[in-house]
């Protein structure tokens, strides 16, 4: 086995609330669209803009690659920052990004009940799902009961299920009235965006 010598970058351990540089300036494709977020934001987040670039990077790498125990990269993300902070921006980016390159097929829409995700996953196996406030998307499901908007429970498990599916083959809920979908491993992405108050206040320990 051969002994590698510790990089100076990780020799002194930064102060908390401090991020050292080679973690905000990745190498590669992330490091790139993170310097290009930053550049054209108003108000720069480095790390809203590193979490926004895995995320777009992990989507346009779906069913590509995967490491040696099947591993893939779809990757659940949540940038949390206070209003006018500049939150939106990077996920702004991704979208033009996307959209510029021909890709933006893999941008899903806004998010209704599990069987709308299953439609759009049958669509192209791989999206990326940005949430806006994804803090109010939280309160929005727990606030489901009953009659209310039901479908909403459903989401939640839904993607916990996706998650672990994304190296096999996916196979939804039986239906009466037609065959269950299946999906051959489906990659879904996920961005959400919150500000603290909010996002604190909408999940849970368990969602966590």
């Amino acid at each position: 086995v051969e002994q590698v010598k510790r990089p100076k970058a990780l020799a002194k351990r930064p102060k908390a609330g401090e991020y050292p540089d080679y973690l905000l300036n990745p190498p590669g494709m992330v490091g790139d669209l993170c310097k290009w977020i930053n550049a054209t934001a108003g108000c720069p987040q480095p790390l809203l803009a590193l979490g926004a670039s895995i995320v777009a990077c992990g989507a346009l790498f779906g069913r590509k690659v995967r490491d040696m125990s099947n591993g893939r990269t779809n990757i659940y993300m949540m940038g949390v920052a206070h209003s006018s902070a500049g939150k939106d921006h990077p996920y702004d980016c991704v979208q033009r990004l996307f959209n510029a390159a021909g890709a933006s097929l893999l941008l899903g829409g806004r998010i209704t009940s599990d069987s709308a995700i299953e439609v759009a996953l049958m669509e192209h196996p791989t999206k990326l799902l940005g949430i806006d406030e994804v803090g109010h998307f939280f309160t929005s499901i727990k606030m489901a009961n009953g009659a209310a908007n039901p479908h909403l429970k459903s989401i939640v498990p839904m993607l916990m299920e996706l998650f672990s599916s994304a190296h096999k083959l996916y196979i939804g809920k039986q239906r009466a009235m037609g065959e269950a979908r299946r999906i051959d491993q489906p990659h879904v992405c996920v961005w959400g965006n919150s500000s603290p108050d909010i996002f604190y206040s909408g999940i849970s320990r368990a969602e966590l």
